[in-house]
């Protein structure tokens, strides 16, 4: 089961929300300083605890990917069918 984070792009005035994720999502996101993500340790959309990117990826635990791995397919793989 993947954990669900809060991310937020931080301005001088406070932050804007960008959406809720899991953390593999959130860790695959352009490095952009100013973006921060909700810990994974309390709810997300309701915390006002935040962490930045660094944090973020100490916290997967050891040998996980930071998400579902994308495989493709060589052309040799695919069988067509006729019709």
């Amino acid at each position: 089961m993947y954990k669900i984070v809060e991310v937020v792009i931080r301005k001088k005035d406070g932050c804007v929300p960008v959406g809720l994720m899991n953390v593999g999502q959130a860790l695959r996101m352009p490095k952009v300083p100013a973006v921060e993500f909700s810990h994974p340790a309390f709810e997300a959309g309701e915390t006002d605890v935040f962490i930045d990117r660094d944090m973020l990826s100490e916290l997967m635990p050891p040998g996980r990917p930071a998400g579902p791995a994308v495989r493709r397919m060589s052309d040799d793989a695919v069988q067509h069918r006729s019709i």
